[in-house]
């Protein structure tokens, strides 16, 4: 599991990443579970806000919303490289669209 320091989840993180880890070790295709975004109800709404909102709903998930992934799908993948620039968000394009699940909890980022 990945998350960004100061990253929040909803109280039924637990039971869902739970399901999902069962159902992923059950079925026969390897699949990688990500946070459902959720802006702070105390951040101020900017117009960058916005512009995020818009590249998520384009290009996909982002980084800061966690991943959840099986050390052997993540081997296979090559892992990453903690120290690189963008390390994480080149292991989501790898992952691709196919092979990740988007999850009913929410993570708000700081």
């Amino acid at each position: 599991m990945f998350l960004h320091a100061g990253a929040v989840l909803d109280s039924g993180w637990i039971e869902e990443t739970t399901q999902f880890i069962h159902g992923v070790s059950n079925g026969s295709r390897p699949r990688a579970g990500i946070f459902r975004y959720a802006r702070s109800p105390y951040a101020d709404t900017s117009l960058r806000d916005g512009l995020k909102f818009v590249a998520r709903m384009i290009i996909g998930p982002s980084a800061d919303q966690g991943l959840l992934i099986a050390r052997d799908h993540y081997d296979r993948l090559g892992g990453h490289a903690p120290d690189a620039r963008r390390s994480e968000a080149r292991l989501l394009r790898q992952l691709g669209r196919s092979s990740r699940t988007l999850l009913r909890s929410r993570i708000m980022v700081a």
